[in-house]
């Protein structure tokens, strides 16, 4: 993966517009399938707290960045909407604020995860976390690269290889874990967990490809941060695979979806640059596609984080673009199959 400075800022933006205008204005047309937005709301997708509350990445853990309990942003206001107050962080700020019981939560690149008012902007703690660097890849500084999720009392998040839990009221440490095989900082987090089955699932892919590292999925206990289950998406002694964006769930399923990245040139891996399902208990892989050798550019990394929706005929699809600028589309049950549909 690189030119990682502009991945969250520059990547993330354009995914979500992309994927929105992908997933709402092509998706529809698809066979004639009236789309209902409400079906995103279903309780399936995993849409949970109150109705202010955005308590993880894209809201759901299916990450369809919608909320259906909100109800106070319509046509009619946001014309109104002006800047209430701003909060200048110590680094740059890669990822989406979460929101829940009036406090926002943010981290950034410099290992600061902060949590303000929400109606006033005013800080009410701080903590610095850890901070990879490298002398390899001399130019990055990765701290805090993923949002952070919010449950009961506790914010889970990573910075530089180790995942945390803080305590949401002072955000003190609960419980801290080392992630990645290489042992070294080059093992980096750069997105956030997702919550689901009374754990965090979070992946590892490497700070600047320089060196390439082993992408590794994982399961954590959120009681104490034990690794209850990992799944390699390259086999021992392969490097690449590096998975750059959150896992989604399908919780009528029982699965863990990702994207992967680094291709090793010369050498391409099944499970690099694909869409990969696992099994959420186990990590054990139920399938994968990979992105046709004739679609692989030289840095041919997902960068987005897979988004699920319902379609024709009561399937649940699922879709992500890749740094080719191609959005693919598949179908769930049947992610071996290869895309239903794509568009450049």
């Amino acid at each position: 993966m690189l030119n990682h400075t502009h991945r969250h800022s520059l990547l993330t933006a354009m995914a979500i517009v992309l994927i929105a205008g992908a997933v709402f204005l092509l998706f529809p047309r698809f066979n004639g399938y009236a789309f209902n937005p409400a079906a995103l709301g279903k309780p399936g997708f995993g849409h949970t707290g109150k109705q202010a509350d955005w308590a993880q990445y894209m809201y759901s853990s299916a990450h369809q960045g919608y909320n259906p309990r909100e109800t106070y942003l319509s046509k009619s206001n946001t014309a109104s909407l002006h800047l209430l107050w701003r909060f200048h962080a110590a680094g740059p700020l890669p990822a989406e604020p979460v929101a829940v019981d009036n406090v926002v939560y943010e981290g950034d690149w410099n290992g600061f995860m902060y949590a303000l008012d929400a109606p006033t902007g005013k800080l009410l703690w701080k903590n610095q976390l850890s901070v990879n660097t490298s002398p390899t890849c001399s130019t990055y500084r990765r701290g805090i690269s993923g949002a952070a999720v919010v449950n009961n009392g506790v914010v889970y998040v990573g910075s530089g290889r180790i995942f945390y839990a803080l305590n949401a009221s002072d955000g003190s440490i609960i419980w801290q874990q080392t992630l990645g095989t290489s042992g070294t900082m080059n093992d980096t987090l750069y997105s956030g967990a997702v919550l689901g089955n009374g754990k965090l699932y979070v992946g590892i892919s490497s700070l600047c490809d320089k060196p390439l590292t082993q992408g590794v999925l994982y399961a954590l206990n959120t009681g104490d941060g034990s690794i209850a289950a990992e799944a390699l998406m390259m086999q021992n002694g392969n490097l690449g695979g590096g998975i750059w964006s959150e896992p989604t769930l399908d919780p009528a399923t029982g699965t863990v979806i990702v994207t992967t990245g680094s291709i090793v040139k010369g050498h391409p891996q099944p499970m690099a640059a694909s869409f990969v399902a696992l099994d959420w208990n186990t990590l054990a892989v139920k399938q994968y596609w990979q992105v046709p050798r004739s679609q692989q550019i030289a840095d041919a990394d997902f960068g987005c984080t897979p988004t699920l929706f319902p379609g024709p005929p009561g399937n649940t699809y699922v879709g992500c673009v890749n740094k080719n600028s191609i959005y693919y589309v598949l179908d769930e049950a049947n992610l071996a199959a290869g895309p239903i549909w794509q568009q450049q």
